[in-house]
C-alpha cells in the first residue's frame, strides 16, 4: 500500500511539474514570438529609415548639381560682363583718341 501511494504521489509530483514546464514553455513561446514582432517591426522601420536617407542623398546631390550649374551660369555671367566692359572700354579709349587726334588736327 506504501509503495501504490508514493506512486501516487510521485505521480503527481510529476503531472504538477510537466503542467509547469509546459506553462513555462508557453510563456517563452509568447516572448519569444513578441521579440519576433518587434525584431520585425524594427526591419521595417529600418528599411523606411535607408529609403529616406536615400531620398535626402538624391535630393542633395540634385541640389549640389543644381548650385554647380547656377556657379557656372553666374562665372559666364561675369566672365561676358568683364568681355563687354574691356569692350566698351576699348571703344571709349578709341574713341577719345580719336577726338585727340580730330582736335590737335584743327
Amino acid at each position: 500500500y506504501q509503495s501504490l501511494s508514493e506512486q501516487t504521489s510521485k505521480s503527481t509530483r510529476l503531472e504538477s511539474l510537466c503542467a509547469e514546464q509546459k506553462e513555462e514553455l508557453e510563456k517563452e513561446k509568447d516572448e519569444l514570438k513578441n521579440e519576433t514582432e518587434r525584431a520585425e517591426m524594427l526591419q521595417k522601420d529600418l528599411d523606411v529609415s535607408l529609403a529616406e536617407i536615400d531620398d535626402f542623398k538624391k535630393r542633395i546631390s540634385d541640389l549640389e548639381v543644381e548650385l554647380q550649374v547656377e556657379k557656372d551660369k553666374n562665372a559666364l555671367l561675369e566672365k561676358q560682363k568683364t568681355g563687354e566692359r574691356q569692350d566698351a572700354e576699348e571703344y571709349l579709349n578709341a574713341e577719345i583718341n580719336r577726338l585727340h587726334k580730330e582736335l590737335s588736327e584743327q
